[in-house]
């Protein structure tokens, strides 16, 4: 599904890279209500998605100017007040709120969240920028609970959620469950279109 918007019920997905304009194609003028979002983390992981097709190649841009990218397509598509949030590796947290400071998006809490097998689970950071809601994460808070709380707290009927870097599609599934409006844009086909999968299976 790469190239073309994809409608699935109120949904709307679209293959590529965030420092192309795709993100201003999916949304087509509409303003995000909520942003979660879970980018590459360093460098390494940039380079990896950017050139996972190209051995050897390198990146179209640098950590520096995609975690720009990330940050200015966050505010430039998201309502005044708009809740964005952002999960991060521990080692590149700081560097990620300086861009969203960057982009007038200072950070307003953070936490300590976990991912992968319990017995030997991963620390990273979930960052809160623009407006400070009020989220209970489940403790501990691990996995895709996480996600699940944080759009409860926020995310009603009928509201826009914009996730830049759709991945496996977890947001899109919980903004589904929701009630919400997806908007989601992905570098990696086959990662989207198990989303797509997914949501044109539940919008049945």
């Amino acid at each position: 599904m790469t190239g073309a918007i994809e409608s699935i019920g109120p949904h709307r997905l679209l293959c590529g890279d965030i420092t192309t304009g795709v993100v201003g194609e999916v949304m087509a003028g509409d303003l995000a209500d909520f942003i979660y979002s879970d980018p590459p983390w360093g460098p390494g992981n940039q380079q990896y998605w950017h050139t996972m097709r190209e051995r050897g190649a390198a990146p179209r841009t640098s950590w520096g100017d995609f975690l720009a990218a990330f940050c200015g397509v966050c505010a430039q598509h998201r309502k005044p007040g708009a809740p964005v949030f952002v999960e991060m590796g521990m080692r590149w947290a700081d560097e990620l709120d300086a861009a969203m400071l960057g982009v007038g998006l200072p950070r307003q809490r953070r936490w300590v969240v976990t991912y992968g097998p319990k017995k030997k689970p991963l620390p990273v950071t979930l960052n809160l920028y623009g407006r400070d809601v009020g989220v209970t994460l489940p403790d501990p808070p691990h996995g895709e609970p996480v996600t699940r709380a944080a759009l409860a707290a926020c995310v009603r009927p009928g509201d826009v959620v914009l996730d830049p870097c759709t991945g496996l599609g977890m947001t899109a599934r919980v903004t589904h469950r929701l009630g919400g409006h997806f908007r989601g844009t992905e570098m990696n086909a086959a990662r989207l279109e198990r989303t797509a999968a997914w949501l044109r299976k539940a919008s049945r």
